[in-house]
This record gives C-alpha cells, sequence and structure tokens, in this order.
C-alpha cells in the first residue's frame, strides 16, 4: 500500500517530463504541440510557422511571466528547429534535461561546440545541442526535411 500510495505522488511529475524518444520524433508543427500538450505545456503562440510553448506558465496581467520550462518550434526553407528551455532550480524539469543528455551522449557522436552549444549528431539530417546559460538548461534539435 505505501508503495501505491509513492507511486501516486510521484506519477504528476513523472508524466511532465520530455524524453529523448518525444524531441527527436519532432516533425511538424502538429507534433510538436501533440507532444506539448501530453506533457502539461500551453499554447502561449501560434504564428504561422513557429509555436511558443510553456510549462506551468505564470501570468502577470494576462502576460506569461514565467514558467518551469519553454519550448519553441519554428520552420524555414526545408528544416525546422526546436528548443526546449527547462530551469534548472526545478528538479523535475532538470532531470529531464539531464536524461535528454545522458541519452544523447551515450548514443551518440559529438559535432562540435558552436556558440556555447554542444552538438550531437543523431543521424545525417537531425543534430541536438545542449547548453546550460543563466539558470536555464537548453536542448537545441535542428533537422533538415
Amino acid at each position: 500500500m505505501k508503495r501505491l500510495i509513492l507511486i501516486l505522488l510521484l506519477f504528476p511529475f513523472v508524466a511532465i517530463g520530455q524524453t529523448y524518444e518525444d524531441i527527436i520524433s519532432i516533425d511538424s508543427k502538429e507534433q510538436f504541440i501533440r507532444i506539448g500538450a501530453e506533457n502539461g505545456y500551453e499554447v502561449m503562440e501560434n504564428n504561422g510557422n513557429s509555436v511558443k510553448l510553456a510549462l506551468d506558465p505564470t501570468y502577470e496581467e494576462n502576460e506569461v511571466v514565467g514558467a518551469k520550462a519553454f519550448a519553441e518550434f519554428g520552420t524555414g526553407g526545408n528544416s525546422i528547429a526546436v528548443v526546449f528551455t527547462f530551469w534548472k532550480e526545478d528538479l523535475w524539469t532538470k532531470k529531464s534535461y539531464d536524461d535528454i543528455f545522458s541519452i544523447v551522449k551515450e548514443k551518440h557522436k559529438f559535432l562540435e561546440i558552436f556558440e556555447n552549444i554542444t552538438y550531437y549528431a543523431v543521424n545525417e539530417k537531425t543534430e541536438i545541442g545542449f547548453k546550460i546559460e543563466k539558470g536555464w538548461c537548453n536542448v537545441v534539435i535542428g533537422k533538415k526535411n
């Protein structure tokens, strides 16, 4: 019974984190929004080829002034870019970043460090980068179609 209570208490926190599989599978704006919604993100902005999401946003006068995490999607030409930004001080969002980084570092080849972002090759069309700056952990995904 104690284990069941512990599982029920932890479930909501575990459910909010992105996984490596989630972020690598993003190949369209619709899929980005779906994965975001499944992980508790709210759409802040949806303009043509770009979308911005926030996890547990805080509002001030109907404006988002903070969140545990943010996500952005954009397209240009024949490529897409996705950025997940996790608040370093939040245990659960930082764990998402750490888990994704661990998998990428183990499975994929290091490419380069460019503008303080460490990039890895996922395949010939996909790169993923990592950067920690000013309390935020960033995961940057670039895909060519």
